[in-house]
């Protein structure tokens, strides 16, 4: 008996001992993966905030940028992307940060993950600082709901001046990658200019660029990595001209289904005479 009743205690304290060893197995979070609109109506304009986010995880790690258009205290907007990083805790609440820089605006984002929905969260934003420009950009936390934007896949027409009144007529052929850490050498080519942002990951945008003007007609392919991604509304395409030029063509979404785009081309021959262009694109 005693045999008998020392086996079943062994046995229940192997068992106390395995669940004790067992480790909880990790939370994927990369359901945040993408862009999301917290704030602000469509399309954007100079006396409302609007605020989209494109993010990523790396483990409990999130970073991302936001695409902010933010009402100053002088009632103009005040247009920027500015880098966030946070970190998310096991209830799948965040907080995301920008750096205290001195002439920016300082934002800090706090959200939750939905249990029971994949493409929207629940969080608050505010922003905090002064610009150089003396004008105050503070507001206090306000809630919001955010809401995924599908991604910037297909190709779209449409033209765009300078202000000499040239038009220069385009399509843009767009398709969104998945979520890359930037220091795979994907995004920034070397001796080429590039955005400094601090963003160790981005959501790449590979495009084709056909341009006809006047002067003729140019065929441009991004190079995957130069600089070229989608940070919420905003998309940006680099592209490096074999004669020595760059192309930067780049805007933001007018509406949340990304079927309608404002674009601003900026052509630099060979890092002297610069050409602006601005003007809008639909989807085919």
């Amino acid at each position: 008996m005693m045999l008998q009743r020392h086996s079943i205690l062994t046995l229940f304290l192997s068992g106390l001992c395995l669940a004790c060893s067992a480790q909880e197995p990790s939370k994927d979070y990369s359901i945040l993966n993408g862009n999301w609109h917290l704030t602000g109506g469509w399309p954007d304009n100079a006396r409302t905030h609007l605020v989209t986010l494109g993010v990523g995880v790396d483990g409990n790690s999130i970073f991302g940028a936001v695409a902010a258009h933010l009402v100053c205290s002088n009632g103009t907007g005040v247009g920027n992307v500015i880098a966030v990083r946070g970190e998310i805790a096991s209830d799948g609440s965040f907080m995301l940060e920008s750096p205290h820089d001195a002439g920016t605006v300082f934002l800090s984002i706090k959200g939750k993950l939905s249990i029971t929905k994949a493409d929207e969260w629940s969080g608050s934003m505010a922003t905090i600082g002064k610009l150089d420009s003396g004008f105050n950009c503070t507001t206090p936390y306000v809630d919001f709901v955010a809401s995924r934007l599908v991604p910037l896949n297909g190709t779209y027409i449409g033209s765009a001046k300078d202000n000499s009144s040239n038009s220069v007529s385009m399509k843009v052929e767009l398709a969104q990658g998945k979520f890359t850490p930037r220091d795979e050498g994907e995004f920034v080519e070397p001796n080429l200019p590039h955005f400094d942002l601090n963003i160790p990951h981005a959501l790449p945008l590979i495009g084709t660029v056909t341009l006809s003007s006047s002067s003729g007609i140019i065929t441009v392919d991004s190079v995957r990595g130069y600089d070229s991604s989608v940070f919420g509304a905003h998309w940006s395409l680099m592209f490096a001209l074999k004669d020595g030029s760059s192309l930067e063509v780049e805007g933001d979404r007018s509406d949340p289904s990304g079927a309608q785009l404002s674009v601003d081309l900026i052509y630099s021959l060979k890092g002297k005479d610069v050409q602006m262009f601005r003007g809008s694109l639909s989807r085919r």
